[in-house]
């Protein structure tokens, strides 16, 4: 069992301790703490930790924990015995932006992933509805409250190498902070499966920040810029490089991001846009090259 050592830094807390038993999860359990294996004093994450959960998975122990205030929204650590770990904070993609003190269990894919339909021209869509804009101007994409909504369109042939698109997009009028958050996403992908997605785009409301996502949408992520101008709609240029891996973001301010990807793609058979809980509208994208 993991618990927290609540004493204060000074006298050795405010991390993730284990105590076993040796008559299964009921108890009773060692009265004597082990070292600390995460949180403050400790090489993963040293800084606060609470709320954890541990799961044995292909062999492995996995420890979720959440650290208020450090650089993660939330954390993870495995461990193939129980005694050296390893952090693997930076590789958690999360649904929502802070994470506490969470449950982890299993539950079969078909049940937590999206349900995917064909929504007019776009072949893939899910937790949105879109309009068309007035004199084909373009799109206006109203994602379920609280949630990360995609609609895209199946390309006739794929892309590769290297590629650059333009797009703008605003929020939709009526529909800004705070009853909504502002965001707004071209989103490219090898498939419709949302873990194969790449969000590139902005969040422009509370947080303003030019961002490339990989994976599901959500607000985290290692490739954010600063966004100062106020331009609206927002114009953006985007350059693909495929084949090395990297993605330019840049907006018609001067605001610009570099993103070198984790899991490059080979090519594009899909394009289209992205929301996180935000009703946004967006002009076609063109292929300038």
């Amino acid at each position: 069992m993991v618990i927290k050592h609540e004493m204060a830094p000074e006298d050795g807390g405010k991390n993730l301790r284990l105590t076993f038993s040796a008559e299964g999860m009921q108890g009773p359990y060692d009265t004597t703490l082990g070292p600390p294996v995460v949180g403050t004093g400790t090489g993963i994450v040293n800084h606060m930790g609470e709320g954890p959960s541990l799961l044995k998975h292909q062999g492995e122990w996995w420890l979720y924990w959440d650290s208020p205030g450090s650089r993660f929204a939330y954390c993870l650590a495995t461990s193939p015995d129980l005694k050296t770990w390893k952090n693997r904070s930076a590789e958690l993609s999360m649904p929502i932006s802070k994470m506490r003190h969470g449950t982890v269990f299993r539950a079969p894919l078909e049940k937590i992933r999206p349900q995917i339909t064909a929504q007019g021209e776009f072949a893939a869509t899910a937790n949105v509805r879109v309009e068309e804009l007035d004199g084909d101007a373009g799109y206006r994409l109203h994602t379920l409250q609280g949630k990360a909504g995609f609609a895209l369109k199946k390309l006739d042939r794929p892309i590769r190498g290297k590629a650059t698109f333009e797009f703008s997009c605003s929020t939709a009028a009526g529909h800004g902070f705070p009853n909504r958050w502002v965001n707004g996403f071209l989103t490219i992908s090898d498939g419709v499966d949302p873990s194969r997605h790449i969000h590139i785009g902005a969040f422009f409301g509370g947080q303003k920040k030019l961002a490339v996502i990989e994976g599901p949408l959500q607000p985290n992520t290692r490739h954010t810029q600063p966004l100062t101008g106020n331009a609206k709609p927002l114009a953006f240029t985007v350059r693909l490089n495929l084949a090395a891996g990297e993605i330019i973001l840049e907006e018609s301010d001067g605001a610009r991001v570099q993103a070198k990807l984790s899991t490059p793609i080979e090519r594009i058979t899909h394009i289209g846009y992205s929301t996180l809980n935000a009703v946004s509208e967006f002009s076609h994208w063109k292929e300038t090259d």
